[in-house]
Order: C-alpha cells, then sequence, then structure tokens
C-alpha cells in the first residue's frame, strides 16, 4: 500500500506531500490556504538514492587497504588511509578536528540529512566521519583522488 501523502514533482526536483489537518489546527505548511508543501527530491530515499549515484563517489569497501585517498572539501583537504575498507577504518588528517593523523570510523556520507550512504564518500555530500567518541560531519566534497597501495613500499 503506498503513502499517497508525497508525490513527486518532475519539473522541480522535489516532492509535494499534503499534510494532515487536526481539528483546530492551522496547516503547518507555508502559504494562504494551501495544504501543499515542497521536500528537496534529495530529502527522499529515492531522491537520495539517485543523487547520490548522478554525482558520483567512492565506495571504500571496493578499495585495498593502504589505498591513500585525498578528499577536498569545500573547506578543507583531507587524507585519509584505509586501514580495514570493509570496516569503515581509517587514518584520517586534515582541518582543525584532525591536525594529526587519528584513527577513524568513516560512517558514509550524507547531504546533510538523516539519510547515510554507508562506507561512501559522494561528491557534494557530507563526509561524516566517527572519531574519539566525537561524529565529525565535513562541509560539501568537491572532489575524490585515490591512489592505490602499490605505489607504497613494501612488503613488510
Amino acid at each position: 500500500m503506498s503513502d499517497d501523502r508525497f508525490k513527486s514533482s518532475p519539473d522541480s526536483g522535489a516532492t509535494t506531500g499534503l499534510d494532515k489537518e487536526k481539528p483546530d489546527e492551522e496547516p503547518s505548511c507555508q502559504g494562504a490556504g494551501s495544504k501543499e508543501h515542497l521536500v528537496p527530491r534529495h530529502c527522499t530515499l529515492d531522491g537520495f538514492a539517485e543523487e547520490a549515484v548522478r554525482h558520483g563517489g567512492v565506495d571504500i569497501s571496493q578499495l585495498e587497504p593502504l589505498t591513500r585517498l585525498y578528499v577536498q572539501t569545500q573547506n578543507t583537504l583531507y587524507q585519509l588511509t584505509l586501514l580495514d575498507p570493509w570496516e569503515s577504518k581509517i587514518m584520517i588528517q586534515g582541518g582543525q578536528f584532525f591536525a594529526q593523523p587519528t584513527k577513524a570510523s568513516l560512517c558514509g556520507s550524507s547531504f546533510g540529512g538523516s539519510f547515510l550512504k554507508s562506507k561512501w564518500i559522494g561528491r557534494f555530500m557530507r563526509m561524516e566521519v566517527y572519531a574519539g567518541g566525537r561524529n565529525i560531519v565535513t562541509s560539501p566534497v568537491r572532489s575524490v583522488k585515490t591512489e592505490d597501495s602499490s605505489n607504497l613500499p613494501g612488503p613488510f
């Protein structure tokens, strides 16, 4: 059974919804007498998935251990070394939170809302990193460059 309250608006890239009124309450939407409100497309599950794929990114679980990533966000250049890509374990350095190399977990990327694409670093999305008992959310990612572990000396 589908929920007819939310319908995609193909022209605006947004979703239209109707608020259910309760007796003696005004509609929670804006506009004179209108019961419609717009939800940005990336705030719906389908829209989030489409936007993540459309903008591209890197699935760290598909990379080899010791792969190095250079992630340029709007504000900071981060250097990540994948310690255990399947478990999302990384070493990260860059910005005010990671001035020194820090062991952390890459939770994934989001557009700043409640949806998170696990083990993913997506363009125009915000990385979410867990380190030192805190969840750090970066500014939007502008680019990701990889350097594979074959360039490193070894074996050890």
